[in-house]
């Protein structure tokens, strides 16, 4: 019987471990959201230039755009994500602009302009949050202190 009692409580542990672990592991960010949006929208635009459902792509695109537009992504406050999202905005527009006249070979030429932003902002963001991340993390530099060799004449009076 204390076999099966401790066996138990062992399991017991064990399982509330694993669930608190499992817990912290499905924890999902307001910003990993955002960014799964993205990519759904970006999923659906492939669809519509896969099978020419031009306003599929003209929808999805205008969604991405007007995300582009949100305190969401602007949060950061970089003069070259800045320049970056606003050559998205510039060739999210042709893509839009593509379409909406129904030109395959325009959309395609867009797509992959919005692609490779979509890519490159990425790249950038990616360094400069591994960057920050680190500096954080790095231990700071001792710096040497001057030492006197006058004596403390108010810790000597004591």
């Amino acid at each position: 019987m204390k076999m099966r009692a401790v066996m138990s409580l062992g399991l017991a542990v064990l399982l509330s471990g694993w669930l608190a672990r499992s817990a912290e592991e499905q924890r999902v960010t307001p910003t990993q959201v955002f960014m799964r949006q993205k990519v759904a929208y970006s999923q659906k635009i492939v669809e519509g230039v896969a099978l020419e459902h031009y306003d599929v792509v003209l929808t999805n695109t205008l969604y991405l755009w007007r995300m582009s537009q949100t305190n969401s992504w602007t949060i950061l406050h970089n003069p070259v994500y800045r320049e970056k999202t606003a050559q998205f905005q510039v060739d999210a527009v042709a893509l839009m602009d593509a379409a909406r006249a129904k030109n395959t070979a325009q959309v395609l030429d867009a797509y992959a302009r919005v692609t490779a932003d979509c890519v490159s902002c990425h790249q950038s963001c990616r360094r400069e949050q591994y960057v920050r991340q680190h500096e954080l993390m790095a231990p700071k530099p001792v710096t040497a202190q001057k030492v006197s060799a006058e004596p403390n004449t108010k810790a000597e009076a004591k």
